[in-house]
């Protein structure tokens, strides 16, 4: 009887955890693997992957712009000003409140601004094609004038413009010549509309289960990570979306002032009546995107107004040039104020970057992505210096002349004033988390 309880398999729970972890990290190996050597159909899945979700991301960002608008409402105007008891209440007329203002401004938009800016650009097509043959006729003056350099391939390029780009009547065969796409392009703005309504139904339930999901966020975050550890993301995580909320707000405001300043100014220096509501929409959304984005919309509105009246052209760079140093200089900084916390130079990296690789999107997004980054990568730096007990100076960030050791003090630097250590500003340490505030991120 020995020998048979002796052969009989006895389970360990530490080979079997083990043997868990090591089959788990060769499914995550393979899987690695596979994505990298068949990378192209890797990247269509996760495109295949985004389009199908892409309703309820977008859902989710509109949730998360306007939640502190909901929360604000919730809050302070029905609750502390109305004195409203009931907080399911107050939540729902919060969210009606804001997504009335919300889908009022879109609907205001499409029927006030889109038809103006169509109009616009159909006026200004003649305009466009009368630049091309303008610019035609300055390259054959060139010609005449320097006969020595040949204007030939310019001439052609300019001309094959004039004839296939601008002419209408290639343009009505071109748009008939896409007839049989009709019907599955009215599918497409079908999809459009159904995807932006999952969009809106999502970004409602969202807001109006905000506190839920949070909840259930913590409880996760506690369950599966240390206590400190778990306080330390949470807070973290909170950080970030103020980041982003503080960027995205700030920045929507300030577009849109300098947008309908650009429109204010203009129409008072009676630049371009046809083109004045155009220019600045193009202005006040081309704003939104960090340093480039104010050269951007300056750029084409100035481009627009030289094939109408070169003199009203320059009369908007002067415009232009002004508009954006009174938003950089005074009104930017009051708005935006120390939201993102990035030095121009980190910026201009953030908007590069983030515009190589994701366009337009990423041009917007890459400033406050990065500015997240550099908190969570200052919070790691602050937490090891804490724990090596090393106090720094906060304008340079080199050692105390108390933290400096005596051996490594170089010889002619021995006689280190004491008193600069005892009126040097040591950084301030961010306060532990005390265990009984853990509730309260």
């Amino acid at each position: 009887m020995e020998e048979k309880s002796g052969n009989r398999f006895e389970s360990n729970k530490k080979y079997f955890t083990i043997s868990v972890y090591a089959l788990a990290v060769l499914v995550i190996a393979a899987l690695v693997i596979r994505a990298l050597f068949m990378w192209g159909s890797t990247v269509q899945g996760i495109r295949a992957f985004f389009r199908m979700m892409s309703p309820f991301i977008a859902g989710a960002l509109i949730a998360f712009v306007l939640n502190p608008l909901v929360k604000y409402l919730d809050s302070s105007f029905f609750g502390e000003r109305l004195h409203m008891k009931k907080g399911g209440l107050r939540g729902a007329l919060a969210i009606a409140v804001v997504y009335v203002v919300f889908l009022g401004l879109v609907v205001l938009f499409f029927a006030f601004l889109v038809p103006n800016i169509v109009q616009s650009s159909i006026e200004l097509w003649p305009s466009i094609k009368n630049a091309a043959v303008n610019l035609q006729h300055f390259v054959m003056g060139l010609e005449q004038q320097y006969p020595d350099i040949d204007f030939t391939a310019l001439n052609n390029a300019i001309q094959r413009i004039g004839e296939d780009f601008l002419n209408f009547d290639k343009i009505r065969e071109a748009i008939a010549s896409v007839v049989p796409v009709i019907f599955s392009t009215s599918m497409s703005i079908v999809r459009g509309v159904f995807n932006i309504i999952i969009s809106i139904v999502t970004s409602v339930y969202l807001l109006g289960d905000s506190g839920r999901f949070a909840r259930a966020m913590r409880r996760f975050a506690y369950a599966i990570l240390p206590k400190r550890v778990g306080y330390r993301t949470i807070h973290t995580v909170k950080e970030c979306g103020k980041i982003f909320q503080n960027f995205i707000s700030g920045k929507a405001v300030d577009s849109l002032i300098i947008g309908i300043l650009c429109f204010i100014l203009m129409t008072i220096l009676r630049i371009s009546k046809q083109y004045n509501l155009m220019i600045s929409v193009i202005v006040g959304v081309t704003n939104m995107i960090p340093y480039f984005g104010p050269y951007i919309g300056g750029l084409i509105g100035l481009l627009i107004l030289l094939m109408v009246n070169p003199v009203k052209a320059l009369i908007f760079l002067i415009l232009i040039v002004a508009l954006q140093q009174f938003d950089g200089l005074i009104l930017g900084p009051k708005i935006l104020g120390s939201s993102i916390g990035l030095r121009p130079v980190l910026i201009l990296f953030a908007v590069t970057i983030g515009g190589v690789l994701f366009g337009i999107v990423g041009m917007f997004l890459g400033a406050p992505i990065l500015a997240s980054i550099l908190y969570v990568v200052e919070q790691f730096v602050n937490r090891r210096l804490r724990r090596k007990d090393l106090r720094l100076d906060p304008e340079t960030g080199r050692l105390l002349p108390a933290e400096i050791p005596r051996d490594d003090v170089p010889a002619g630097a021995a006689s280190l004033d004491a008193d600069a250590a005892d009126s040097a500003e040591e950084e301030p340490e961010p306060p532990s988390a005390p265990d009984e505030h853990i509730g309260a991120v």
